[in-house]
């Protein structure tokens, strides 16, 4: 692959040199044509997935910029997330791609793209049957339908997508490829070598924070929690709860804090995010089979709702994760933060974090202080205006003005951090083996 020039202002960029990160995308493109990701140890394959996903992410921000200009780097590093050898000239495969983020996925689950003789990209594909298959792009016949399009090939279906090339929700991004929802069972997104978890059963519970430096709370959404379940066979299942939609509408900006429906996700999104991606904790508790058992019908049973309530603060991912645990494990886990302290340790330094953690173990009476209890009554009274009216139909509210005005304690929210700090108290305690 030669060289490519770029254009001079692109140089002027201050996200970096971009001579060095064009090295480094040939460097990392050669290392993936010599050696796939699923014959690499687990160490260097995840040493890997975060060098190429980082570079590709500051690629992806310049192209956001210049895009005419850095085009050419940008189909290097995503060519090298997918494998190194995939060509991205055509412009519907490029948009498929990008919609369903198989970039990220593919690399993810150790996932290298093939091509055939003529270079064309072999998509894999599970068919309904549980065979897998790797079908040229190009030979994939789209036909449009209701509301999107049907890719099949020789008569028979492969998959579905919307109109932008989304796959629909039927659709599943597994270590064998696009795999179907054939199975009222919840799938392995991925399979790995159960010698890395000592070949028995374990559950993780994932905290991410958006705030990869410091830690601290993110102000809105982008700190998450879920759950990753393994067997002793290698299978990996994942399990998060979410809004339900992809992105808010106008309504919903003025019911933010309101009651939503929301939707459970197996997998997770976030499993496909590399650790240099987020702040990530992965606390795991080592399981027996009857125990193993016990959390994998949970999960399946929790897969299942349609439409659980969702709200920002309340019932969310954390409140999700803690009824897992406190069903299967009778463990209960502290996950709530006052929201006045969660609003100092988003606003303040980190230094000043101890300080403001603090406030979770006060006194009740200490609530009635006069510049607390004034701070916690703004901030409640906030949230509940924004909650006055649910446009969704859904009824209940996370706080109730009594609350508020005569209750301060009890106004707080679940938070991923909250849960973290309780899971790593429960495993010095010993209520948890890890």
């Amino acid at each position: 692959m030669s060289v490519l020039v770029l254009h001079p202002s692109v140089y002027k960029s201050r996200d970096l040199n971009i001579c060095s990160l064009e090295g480094e995308i040939l460097s990392l493109l050669r290392m993936t044509r010599r050696n796939p990701l699923r014959k690499m140890p687990v160490e260097r394959a995840k040493e890997f997935q975060s060098s190429i996903c980082s570079v590709y992410e500051v690629v992806k921000r310049l192209y956001r910029r210049f895009p005419e200009k850095v085009k050419g780097l940008y189909l290097m590093a995503m060519s090298a997330m997918l494998g190194g050898e995939v060509s991205l000239c055509d412009s519907d495969f490029r948009r498929f791609i990008e919609i369903n983020r198989l970039e990220y996925k593919f690399l993810a689950l150790r996932i290298g793209m093939e091509v055939d003789e003529d270079g064309d990209p072999l998509i894999p594909v599970v068919d309904k049957k549980g065979r897998e298959h790797l079908y040229s792009w190009n030979e994939i016949i789209r036909e449009p339908i209701l509301g999107g399009w049907r890719f099949s090939i020789h008569g028979v279906v492969l998959f579905e997508t919307n109109r932008s090339y989304k796959l629909k929700d039927d659709y599943l991004i597994t270590y064998r490829g696009i795999t179907p929802l054939e199975t009222e069972s919840m799938i392995a997104f991925d399979k790995q070598d159960a010698s890395e978890w000592g070949g028995g059963y374990v559950l993780e519970v994932w905290t991410l924070l958006k705030d990869i430096k410091e830690g601290r709370p993110t102000m809105g959404v982008g700190d998450h929690c879920s759950v990753v379940l393994k067997n002793s066979e290698g299978e990996v299942f994942s399990l998060g709860k979410f809004f339900r939609g992809n992105s808010l509408k106008f309504a919903d900006y003025f019911t933010l804090f309101s009651r939503k429906r929301g939707r459970m996700v197996s997998p997770d999104l976030f499993v496909y995010y590399t650790d240099n991606a987020r702040n990530f904790q992965k606390v795991s508790i080592h399981l027996d089979e009857e125990q193993y058992q016990r959390v994998f019908a949970q999960m399946d049973c929790d897969r299942k709702q349609r439409e659980p309530i969702f709200s920002i603060l309340k019932n969310n991912c954390v409140n999700y994760v803690k009824d897992l645990l406190e069903t299967c494990f009778d463990l209960k886990v502290e996950c709530e933060t006052p929201l006045l302290s969660y609003f100092l340790q988003v606003i303040f330094p980190k230094r000043l974090y101890n300080y403001f953690r603090g406030l979770t173990k006060m006194p009740k009476w200490a609530y009635f202080i006069p510049p607390i209890y004034l701070l916690t009554l703004i901030g409640g009274i906030g949230l509940r205006l924004l909650d006055l009216k649910n446009h969704t139909g859904i009824k209940g509210s996370d706080y109730a003005f009594r609350e508020i005005f005569f209750f301060p304690w009890r106004v707080t929210i679940f938070h991923p951090l909250a849960l973290r700090e309780s899971l790593n108290r429960a495993a010095i305690s010993g209520k948890i083996t890890l």
